[in-house]
């Protein structure tokens, strides 16, 4: 389904502390489950009357502190702004996914985010990301992102994933060239034509996968796959499917 008409059913939605509380304590009560399923044998065999009796938890009274909140997924809420995130400091993973979000901002205090999921939104611009260095995994899948730009600070990333938006070119693919920890990068599903150009070979080197399915390429100029260290050359042809 996607996020415009699930946004029909569910309705605008507006990050406030009471949506925040409802999606820590789904969060805490699905972590409570797996780890029950996990050791219910072991903890059947060990089981005494009157002994090992876990009480049953209410989630909707666990009083939620922002402040030590590390994880907080928003996914499917038709939110259309990023905003009143305030005192949720400690988050090392968000989730924003499914969403309606336009602009990327009002995250420069989550300065200890490693995952950020921003995916499915109808975001133009990547932008309001310099202040968080320690992002190791960025998805911005299917917006509507036309420039590879605004990533300048964010030298920590191993994963970037980039498809299904409205890049037609890998130009400004050359300025990841400094992204050494980068292993993972996607652009399946975008209309690139061309594929090659002076640098990119540079932010190549280091990656383990690069996904280009579905893309328009008309020109490939292989050139582009060698590696800089390497002390052999081999035949670069200019063409290719």
């Amino acid at each position: 389904m996607s996020a415009g008409l699930f946004s029909l059913r569910r309705g605008v939605g507006v990050i406030n502390d009471q949506m925040i509380k409802v999606a820590v304590r789904s969060d805490m009560k699905a972590n409570r489950e797996e780890k029950d399923v996990a050791q219910a044998l072991a903890r059947r065999e060990k089981r005494k009357a009157n002994n090992d009796q876990e009480s049953k938890v209410n989630y909707d009274r666990v009083v939620v502190m922002f402040e030590d909140v590390t994880s907080l997924s928003l996914s499917y809420h038709n939110i259309d702004e990023i905003k009143n995130l305030v005192g949720l400091s400690r988050l090392t993973t968000l989730k924003l996914d499914n969403n309606t979000i336009t602009r990327i901002e009002n995250l420069d205090h989550l300065v200890h985010l490693t995952w950020l999921d921003l995916s499915f939104n109808n975001i133009e611009q990547i932008t309001g990301l310099t202040a968080l260095t320690k992002l190791t995994d960025l998805s911005l899948f299917n917006n509507s992102i036309e420039t590879i730009e605004g990533l300048d600070t964010l030298k920590n990333l191993e994963v970037l994933s980039l498809g299904n938006n409205k890049m037609n070119d890998l130009d400004n693919l050359k300025d990841l060239r400094t992204f050494t920890k980068l292993r993972m990068l996607c652009l399946d599903d975008n209309p690139i034509v061309s594929c090659g150009v002076p640098g990119v070979s540079w932010c190549l080197v280091f990656l383990l996968f690069l996904f280009l399915c579905d893309s328009f390429l008309t020109r490939v100029n292989y050139s582009f796959l060698w590696h800089p260290t390497s002390t052999t050359t081999t035949a670069t042809p200019t063409t290719g499917a």
